[in-house]
């Protein structure tokens, strides 16, 4: 998105355009329900950090397995 907004003072995503533009035409964004996900580009946002990743888990083989005999016919 481009803007040039002097009121803009971060950098956003895409569910960031809306509450900014409801905002600049007088909406509260804070009463909507059900709630929007971004902030207004007016306001700093928190810093969004990424989910923790669950622990790796190791693959559990098999116990051995045969190999099948392959027979074939002539």
């Amino acid at each position: 998105m481009a803007t040039n907004d002097k009121n803009i003072i971060r950098n956003g995503d895409r569910a960031d355009i809306a509450p900014t533009i409801l905002k600049r035409f007088g909406i509260d964004v804070k009463n909507i329900q059900p709630a929007l996900d971004g902030i207004p580009l007016d306001e700093p946002a928190p810093e969004r950090k990424a989910l923790p990743q669950p622990p790796q888990r190791k693959e559990t083989r098999p116990g051995k397995v045969r190999s099948a005999s392959l027979i074939t016919m002539q």
